[in-house]
């Protein structure tokens, strides 16, 4: 089984904290009748789907950057040496 690292976890609980807050929010202004309540209630169905795809998509980049390649560099290291010859070429 995959072990899930520490930012996946933190990732996934602001996750949550941010679904949640945004559902108590449309909740509160749907008790004081407030006229945007149906546009914060849609909001809130709408982010639902599009927060929990977005975070996995920033985890799955974040981990291919920092994963190992068969050379023993990781993604980052390999565009940070890019950058250095063509700041190196360019001047």
């Amino acid at each position: 089984m995959k072990k899930v690292t520490k930012g996946a976890r933190i990732a996934a609980v602001v996750c949550v904290v941010l679904l949640l807050s945004m559902y108590v929010a449309a909740f509160v202004a749907a008790l004081l009748a407030k006229p945007y309540s149906n546009q914060m209630f849609l909001g809130c169905l709408l982010c639902t789907v599009f927060v929990p795809i977005f975070l996995h998509i920033l985890i799955r980049l974040f981990a291919m950057m920092s994963e190992q390649k068969e050379s023993d560099t990781t993604l980052h290291e390999v565009h940070k040496a890019r950058r250095k010859e063509k700041k190196s070429a360019g001047q």
